[in-house]
């Protein structure tokens, strides 16, 4: 599978789940994103709750950008040591 083809569409999703945690952040403070007061009214055990249950999933988007990158770079390092030991003698290679 060429790079890119796995490359692109990860790092377009983890773009786009980017603005999940700032979403978690305003819903935390009852906010809507516009900032505006949100009708979500939870109060005592209900908000810890809620963001017990939900703020890990604040962290998708970073991750998978972080996952992305690094699959990035281990890939375009194997193509580079394939494309330089394709180039030397073969009595040189090990």
């Amino acid at each position: 599978m060429p790079v890119p083809a796995a490359v692109v569409p990860a790092g377009l999703g983890a773009i786009v789940l980017m603005v999940f945690p700032y979403s978690m952040v305003m819903g935390s403070f009852g906010l809507k994103l516009n900032g505006d007061p949100s009708g979500l009214i939870t109060h005592g055990w209900q908000t810890v709750v809620f963001n017990v249950m939900y703020w890990p999933l604040a962290a998708w988007g970073p991750l998978l950008g972080l996952l992305t990158v690094q699959y990035y770079r281990r890939r375009a390092l194997q193509a580079r040591t394939r494309t330089s030991a394709a180039g030397r003698p073969s009595h040189q290679r090990s």
